[in-house]
């Protein structure tokens, strides 16, 4: 073991670690977690080890310049250093991992593909149904799914997103803010990131790029529809999450139209109708999202939904928005989430749209 590792390990007791059964999605043979970037370069097997995550914390190794790709490195390189070495031996072994890494794998259930924290029903049927068990990969391989926190932007202010979290701690330095978002590095991935990702992956052309923001939104990369180009270009699909607010009709246009109606989606996050669609998505433009989707809609796109979280302030809204939906002619997915802060939370629906995880934890 090399003197930096030594070094980390004797570290491990100030650490926030855990000795448990772990089942990590990460190493799955079979339908492994998308192999995560952050919006600033840095490369992790999984998005819930995010940036300005406790697991920066409990390994700080993850913000060496070694393993960004800024270092010119490959992807395959940067996951085959010491360090995430290390990092996967332990989730196979179960020793010494973050409290994080627990947290999302440490339940049997996470063992069938799927996170059934939360809970997604579409025509009333929820759409993890996955029950194979896993076996797993010795070897951590780049996944031919890539998972992208794109920008540090965003048009919207949800209460319980990190970007507003107020008085808050970055849990490496401990340097404390007014809002979380102010901690953000402004940069954000480039067109030549792409290039060089698909150029050295060839076999991710034939996976998915996953949009999926945890500090921004990817439609507000000012670079947004080149970067498609060139996923589209390498063979790639693509499937985007977005509030899908404050663009111009013709600009979905230009989306719609280097998009695949088949093979891609746009999953369009509104909870609520035009009296409550900005009740927790604030500054979310209703007729902004109802546009983008009657677009996609109209484009021949077969795959795209509309993602309503149920709260209470719009429970009772739920088939009205259904029935939207399917003049529409989009998917309507029914979230019942498990981000609750207690059964106290004046934002949390009543039991019926709860999912059975936080039925079982608030004992209701």
């Amino acid at each position: 073991m090399s003197g930096r590792l030594i070094k980390k390990r004797e570290n491990l007791k100030n650490m926030t670690k855990v000795s448990k059964t772990i089942y990590p999605k990460c190493l799955f043979s079979k339908k492994a977690k998308a192999t995560y970037i952050s919006h600033d370069g840095y490369i992790r097997p999984c998005c819930y080890v995010h940036r300005h995550n406790k697991t920066e914390v409990d390994e700080p190794w993850l913000l060496n310049d070694e393993h960004n790709i800024a270092s010119g490195k490959s992807l395959s390189e940067m996951f085959s250093t010491p360090e995430y070495t290390d990092f996967f031996d332990r989730l196979r072994t179960g020793k010494d991992i973050p409290e994080r890494c627990y947290e999302v794998c440490g339940k049997v259930q996470t063992n069938v593909g799927a996170d059934h924290r939360k809970e997604k029903i579409v025509e009333n049927k929820p759409r993890w149904v996955e029950t194979v068990t896993q076996s797993y990969d010795d070897n951590y391989k780049v996944q031919k799914k890539l998972q992208v926190d794109l920008t540090h932007r965003c048009s919207l202010g949800c209460p319980k997103c990190m970007r507003f979290e107020t008085n808050w701690t970055e849990p490496t330095t401990k340097k404390k803010y007014k809002f979380a978002n102010h901690a953000i590095k402004k940069s954000e991935l480039s067109i030549s990131d792409f290039k060089k990702i698909f150029e050295e992956n060839p076999h991710m052309g034939k996976g998915d790029v996953d949009f999926c923001g945890t500090w921004g939104d990817a439609i507000y990369h000012p670079d947004f529809i080149e970067i498609c180009k060139i996923i589209k270009n390498a063979g790639a699909h693509i499937n985007i999450a977005t509030n899908g607010s404050r663009k111009r009709a013709e600009w979905w246009d230009e989306l719609y139209n280097i998009l695949d109606p088949i093979n891609d989606s746009i999953v369009f996050a509104m909870d609520g109708l035009k009296d409550t669609a900005d009740m927790y998505r604030k500054f979310i433009i209703y007729d902004d999202v109802i546009t983008a989707m009657t677009k996609g809609v109209d484009a021949g796109f077969i795959k795209s939904r509309w993602s309503f979280i149920v709260f209470r302030f719009n429970q009772h809204q739920v088939e009205e928005a259904k029935q939207l939906a399917k003049n529409i002619g989009i998917t309507f997915e029914l979230v019942k989430s498990h981000r609750w802060d207690g059964p106290n939370d004046p934002y949390m629906p009543t039991k019926e749209w709860l999912p059975q995880s936080i039925i079982k934890e608030y004992n209701l």
